[in-house]
């Protein structure tokens, strides 16, 4: 009897002790899955700028975007530089959002910034807008970077570039952004102006590498609509 009484006492201790350890690892599991649930909280980017631009919402006085430059980095063989660029957007006073890119930097560009598209009265929508960068002449390569904008937060769009040489020259071309749609959807196409054959005062006008972006409610993404370099419109433009 007494061998009985202690083989059930230990099997009681046994158990317990593997009810405890259960337990335990629920909390520990539960514990794991609250802390991957819990929200990240956005750390504001604070850096010196050399040069800054500021983008201003005429529709909506609580919102603006900083474009700020940095101090180039070292100069490399064609004589250029790195030039690090950061785009804060800002609601209420409050930094939301940063995005940092790279521009190359001759030290005698100049920074800008445009919105895109007009309504039927000719009045911006300021739902996207594009930095840009470079020596403002003519023959000169200028580089972009676009953002859809809204009452929350600021997202990017895509990196581009454009050159003019007085009429002629090309670059991309938004179409839609001031659609009722164009918060989820937007399309570019690149745009170029002159052709060899041209003369007098009318210009040939192509629009080739149609793109098509979508917003899935993180990010903007790309997808092509056309062939790369294949024409798919020409007509003439007076000059």
């Amino acid at each position: 009897m007494q061998l009985n009484y202690i083989t059930m006492r230990s099997l009681s201790l046994l158990l317990w002790i593997s009810l405890l350890a259960f337990v335990t690892s629920c909390k520990e599991e539960v514990s794991t899955t609250q802390t991957q649930k819990t929200p990240e909280v956005y750390q504001p980017l604070n850096r010196a700028y050399s040069r800054t631009d500021t983008v201003r919402f005429t529709g909506d006085s609580t919102r603006m975007a900083v474009i700020g430059l940095l101090t180039p980095g070292a100069y490399l063989e064609d004589s250029s530089r790195q030039l690090p660029v950061d785009v804060l957007y800002y609601v209420k006073g409050k930094q939301v959002s940063a995005f940092t890119d790279t521009f190359s930097n001759r030290d005698q560009e100049e920074l800008s910034h445009y919105f895109e598209g007009t309504d039927s009265n000719g009045n911006s929508c300021e739902r996207f807008f594009t930095v840009t960068f470079g020596y403002p002449a003519c023959g000169y390569n200028q580089s972009h970077l676009t953002f859809f904008a809204d009452a929350n937060n600021c997202y990017f769009v895509t990196a581009h570039s454009s050159s003019a040489d007085g009429a002629y020259g090309g670059g991309l071309e938004f179409f839609g952004t001031c659609d009722a749609q164009a918060a989820q959807q937007i399309t570019s196409a690149y745009v170029g102006r002159g052709a060899e054959e041209d003369t007098g005062d009318s210009i040939t006008v192509y629009h080739s590498d149609s793109i098509q972006y979508r917003f899935d409610g993180k990010q903007w993404n790309a997808k092509p609509v056309t062939s790369k370099d294949s024409v798919y419109r020409t007509f003439k433009d007076r000059l």
